[in-house]
């Protein structure tokens, strides 16, 4: 009988495949909760983009305004 062995390391060490890859994989279907904190100067909805401030990360991130699931608290 073979022995597994398993490995505890970060993906940011990965080298193959690439770490966005693996979160992707992961966590790519993940819905993620923000505060919006400024939307793009576009005079088309279609076209905008909110500015989302999301708990834990570092730098804000933008989102197509169409694509945003739904409001949960203003």
């Amino acid at each position: 009988m073979c022995k597994t062995t398993w490995a505890l390391f970060r993906i940011s060490l990965a080298k193959i495949p690439d770490p966005t890859q693996i979160l992707m994989e992961l966590h790519g279907r993940d819905l993620l909760e923000g505060k919006i904190v400024d939307h793009s100067d576009s005079s088309a909805q279609e076209d905008s983009y909110a500015v989302v401030e999301v708990e834990g990360l570092s730098h804000l991130v933008g989102v197509s305004s169409r694509l945003i699931k739904g409001i949960l608290r203003e």
